[in-house]
């Protein structure tokens, strides 16, 4: 039960719910996926020894039951190892991290030349997508604050003027249909028309 729970959960990860891949390829680290991997195959491991491991009971057979322990022993050192690679990579994101990448990507203009700029273009709408998806469930903008937008040179602040637009539009009220409630009172940041919490990612 145990080796199928923790299958499950490394799939429920691998399955991106949470639409973090494209922050976490686009970064050059990706080892917390790896360690995820790792988990779902020693999940499938665990239930299949266990299995084995019943049989040996059952026939009473002394070197099937040494050829099982010697297994979950193997087993639990790869599992072992994707624990530490994962907790590893928690060091790695840093709100800071998420900063930059927002601060870069984030409107950011598509390339016009296909196909050399995919992986361009993939980063770009990803995180931007990411981000919308962040701010609008999060009731946050940015990763600090509104303050993100105005503090630091972002593509967004490029792409809009601050009298226009000084932060995106996530970051405003919205109400049940997704419709901004009070767009000239979320421009000049009166609360609660503007979100101003801090997100989650700080709290990883």
């Amino acid at each position: 039960c145990l080796g199928i729970t923790l299958s499950a959960m490394c799939i429920f990860f691998l399955s991106d719910h949470s639409l973090i891949y494209t922050m976490v390829y686009e970064s050059g680290n990706d080892s917390i996926f790896r360690g995820t991997w790792i988990g779902l195959f020693t999940g499938l491991a665990y239930f299949c020894t266990s299995i084995l491991g019943m049989y040996c009971i059952m026939k009473s057979k002394r070197i099937l039951l040494l050829v099982y322990l010697l297994l979950m022993v193997f087993i639990f050192c790869f599992e072992t190892a994707s624990c530490i690679t994962a907790i590893t990579h928690g060091d790695y994101f840093v709100p800071n991290m998420f900063l930059k990448q927002m601060l870069r990507r984030y409107n950011k203009p598509l390339p016009d030349e296909i196909p050399s700029t995919l992986d361009e273009i993939y980063m770009t709408t990803g995180i931007t997508r990411t981000w919308n998806r962040f701010m609008f469930e999060q009731n946050c903008c940015g990763v600090y604050g509104p303050q993100d937008w105005l503090n630091y040179t972002s593509e967004f602040r490029s792409q809009n003027s601050d009298a226009d637009f000084p932060w995106p539009r996530q970051c405003c009220q919205q109400d049940t249909q997704g419709q901004i409630t009070n767009l000239q009172a979320c421009k000049i940041g009166l609360q609660p028309f503007l979100y101003t919490r801090v997100t989650k990612l700080i709290l990883i």
